[in-house]
Order: structure tokens, then C-alpha cells, then sequence
């Protein structure tokens, strides 16, 4: 005997499972009908709706452990996502991430998700809608086009002065939407990490602030394999954490909490500038795990090819006349040729599992400059990864 579970919680057109964390957008039909089963109970509206369980809305709800069958119990795979149906990245189509984790045997995926939390300083909070809004705005920029296949046609980089990103399948798997419960919420998303890295998706994070980094790599080390990070930025993120157990994860610390990480052998830092104090520097330069390479220092660092190599992006890298949409603008950063120089260095010639791109802020952005940029960046790294 199916029954909808009684831990569902209805936001506008998002019907939420406080059980597992995910969402799923409706329609005003669907949302009526949810309604209607919280109040009469579902066999009855179902029989007054002439819906039975094979009826695609009651198995979409099975899928996300909002209905359940009573007699055996269910559980649903943390791995929900809700899809923007008025935009995606570049007019990609929008995927469906549960499907495509199950269907594992396809072929290889670059799949888009964001991830909106903006918990992770003290000081600033970065536009909660900072990452649809990169979405949106690419679509002035540039739409992928797809071949009759599936996948896509390719483009031509200019700044590469080669083709790239040709006969790939990619999709827009929507948002991680942000949860109340920071720590449900950081767990959701390395939950979300450690299935993804585990399947034939690559995925592409787009952020938020840089504390998403954190869960992430702590999925994929749970997976107990070997791995490196390479992280651009302009601060190294090594703060130390002054209480482990109660402090909250913060974007200026991640990088001394993944440093712990017992399958990660490496972390390459590129792009560090401004000021450090003292504790900060002898910490970097003499902990065991930590490559740290300033300013536009860029040649002569030796990368491991052969393992799995995830790169996270702040984009405060980038001098603040390129980048000013962040909470602390960069002085001296890297201009665009930078980042290119360094995609020809050493992106092409790794084994990719995913990318962040974090710290753009919608707020600091009036004319839309910082989020063009952001989805330039993205181009260029599609061809790598």
C-alpha cells in the first residue's frame, strides 16, 4: 500500500523531502495534487484523480522517497537536483542526474550544477542567486549546439587557436538547492560528490562561496583513492581551524582541513597574492602536502598526469579590473592570457575528475561583467575536461 510520507514540506512550487533533503519542482496541478494527499490521504486522491502506480507523477514521487510503500519501506538515493526550465548553461538540455548516476554504463557526461551556499564567512554573503544568474547570462555569451548523436558540435577558442569540447555529451543537472541545516547541507553535497565521482558524470560546481570545495573533496576521499587538487586563487585558504568540533567550516580554511585528507597526496596552489602573515607562509611553505606558487608564477611545477586531478577556481584570482563581482578584490591578479597560459600548461594533460568555479558575487556585478567572465572561463575549460 503506497503512502506519502509524512515528512514532505511544500515551498511555492518546490515540494521538499526533510527526510532526505531533496526537492522536486512541480507544476500547479501536481502541487495541488500533493496538497489534496496530505489532507484526504493518498489512495483516495488517488482514486479521485484516476491516477494508479504506474502513473509517471506517482513514480517521479516513489523516486524521490515522497511516496513509499508501506509494507517494505524505501529509501531514496541523496542524489536530487531541482532544473531550471527557463534556462540552462549555454542551452544545454537539462539532465536528470538521478537517471544518468543509475545508467552508469553511457558514455562519459560533463554535467552542470550549482550550488548556491553562501553561509561560509563571517563577513560577507555572497547573492544567494549568484549562480542561476551565471546561467542566465550564459546564454548571451554562447549556446553549445549538439549533433544529431547527442553530443556536441565543438567550437573554436581563439585564445586556444584550436577546437575544443567536440563530440561530448553535457547537461545543465540544475541546483543543489540550500537547505536551512548547514550541516545537512554540506553533507548532501558530499554525498552528491562522492556518487558523481564514482560514475560516468564529471561534474562542474558552480558556487557560491568556497566552503562548497570542502564537502566536495571529502566525497571523493571517501572513495579511497589516490587523488590531487589544484586550487587557483588569490588566498591560500589555510587558516587555522580554531575548533573542529564547533566551529563552523569556513571559505578562508578549507584548504588546512583538505590538507588532512589521508588519499589526498597533493595540493597545487596557483595565483596567491596580496598578504600573508607569517604563521600562514611557514605553514604553506613548510607542510609536506602544499605546492604554493605566487602571483603569476606559473612555469616549472611539477604535476603528477596520472592521478585524478580535481581543480578548484575562486575567482578572485583575476585582478580586480577583470574581477571586481567579489568580496575581496584582488590587486595584480591574473588577466585572461594568464588563465590561458596555464590551461595549455597543464589542464590538457590531466586526468580531470571535476571542477569547482567559486566566489562570484551577482551582488558586486551591476553591468554583468564578472558573470561573462566567469562563463568565458568556463568555455575555455570545457575543452580540458
Amino acid at each position: 500500500m503506497l503512502k506519502l510520507t509524512t515528512e514532505v514540506e511544500i515551498e511555492g512550487n518546490l515540494i521538499i523531502n526533510k527526510a532526505y533533503g531533496n526537492t522536486l519542482e512541480v507544476n500547479d496541478g501536481l502541487k495541488g495534487f500533493i496538497l489534496e494527499s496530505m489532507k484526504n490521504g493518498l489512495t483516495q486522491t488517488m482514486e479521485k484523480w484516476g491516477i494508479d502506480e504506474g502513473d509517471p507523477i506517482v513514480i517521479e514521487l516513489i523516486k524521490g522517497g515522497f511516496i513509499f510503500d508501506s509494507e517494505i519501506g524505501f529509501q531514496v538515493e541523496n542524489l536530487h537536483t531541482v532544473v531550471n526550465h527557463s534556462h540552462t548553461f549555454f542551452g544545454v538540455p537539462n539532465g536528470d542526474i538521478y537517471r544518468d548516476y543509475l545508467n552508469n554504463d553511457e558514455e562519459g557526461i560533463c554535467g552542470f550544477i550549482s550550488v548556491p551556499y553562501n553561509r561560509g564567512s563571517l563577513v560577507y554573503n555572497i547573492d544567494i542567486e549568484s549562480p542561476n544568474y551565471i546561467r542566465v547570462k550564459s546564454n548571451d555569451l554562447f549556446q553549445i549546439t549538439l549533433q544529431n548523436n547527442g553530443k556536441s558540435h565543438g567550437y573554436y577558442s581563439t585564445f586556444q587557436n584550436k577546437n575544443i569540447f567536440i563530440d561530448k555529451k553535457v547537461k545543465d543537472y540544475g541546483e543543489v538547492k540550500q537547505l536551512s541545516a548547514v550541516t545537512a547541507y554540506l553533507e548532501r553535497i558530499e554525498d552528491i560528490s562522492r556518487k558523481l565521482m564514482n560514475s560516468n558524470i564529471t561534474p562542474l560546481f558552480i558556487g557560491g562561496d568556497h566552503t562548497i570545495t570542502y564537502p566536495i573533496i571529502k566525497g571523493i576521499n571517501s572513495l579511497n583513492k589516490e587523488f590531487q587538487v589544484i586550487q587557483i586563487d588569490a588566498h591560500s585558504d589555510f587558516s587555522p581551524v580554531l575548533n573542529k568540533k564547533s566551529a563552523p567550516i569556513q571559505h578562508s580554511n578549507i584548504i588546512s582541513l583538505i590538507s588532512e585528507f589521508s588519499n589526498l597526496k597533493r595540493i597545487y596552489q596557483f595565483g596567491l597574492s596580496g598578504f600573508m602573515t607569517d604563521e600562514e607562509l611557514s605553514g604553506l611553505t613548510q607542510h609536506n602536502k602544499i605546492s604554493s606558487n605566487f602571483r603569476k608564477n606559473l612555469k616549472n611545477v611539477q604535476i603528477d598526469k596520472n592521478l585524478p586531478t580535481y581543480i578548484t577556481i575562486d575567482v578572485d584570482v583575476f585582478d580586480s579590473t577583470l574581477m571586481s563581482a567579489v568580496s575581496y578584490p584582488n590587486i595584480g591578479g591574473w588577466d585572461f592570457n594568464d588563465f590561458i597560459e596555464f590551461i595549455k600548461l597543464y589542464i590538457s594533460n590531466l586526468n580531470i575528475i571535476g571542477v569547482d568555479i567559486v566566489e562570484y558575487d551577482k551582488s558586486k556585478d551591476s553591468d554583468g561583467k564578472g558573470a561573462i567572465l566567469v562563463n568565458n572561463i568556463i568555455l575555455e575549460l570545457l575543452g580540458a575536461v
